[in-house]
């Protein structure tokens, strides 16, 4: 099973680490 709550979290951070 895929930990859809931890990628969607790593995904926001590297969006967020991005708009920088």
């Amino acid at each position: 099973m895929i930990p859809y709550l931890l990628w969607v979290s790593f995904a926001g951070v590297l969006n967020y680490l991005s708009a920088f």
